[in-house]
């Protein structure tokens, strides 16, 4: 694990398949807010479905984030950019916003986050 990381805490099949449970606490148990953490796109691309909307972002010290993403300071390297991807998911009152960074083909979620939409940020 890099510095800034969470222990995931995710239940996964055979197959690198996420259970049901997993997904329903996803969508806003408040005793598993990482539950997606560690997940590659691909597995939530199958838990969760293709995502609402996506955003690359490029990140430094010096970045203007909104309230929602100021976890993401915590992998901002002290000197330089990071690239990260923010994937969006929307289920009736809730949304999930899932962080993800990597390469190439190959990216992993570091963090997340939902919410009900009577919420304001």
């Amino acid at each position: 694990m890099k510095p800034g990381d969470v222990e995931p805490d995710h239940s996964r099949g055979a197959q690198g398949q996420i259970d049901e449970a997993t997904i329903r606490r996803a969508w806003g148990d408040p005793s598993s807010p990482q539950v997606l953490v560690g997940l590659t796109s691909s597995e939530l691309v199958r838990a969760l479905g293709e995502p609402k909307t996506t955003a690359e972002l490029e990140l430094t010290t010096s970045s203007r984030l909104l309230e929602y993403q100021s976890s993401l300071f915590k992998v901002i390297p002290a000197a330089g950019s990071i690239e990260i991807r923010e994937w969006t998911w929307s289920k009736g009152d809730k949304t999930i916003k899932v962080w993800l960074r990597g390469a190439g083909d190959q990216w992993a979620s570091f963090d997340s986050l939902v919410w009900s939409d009577n919420v304001r940020f």
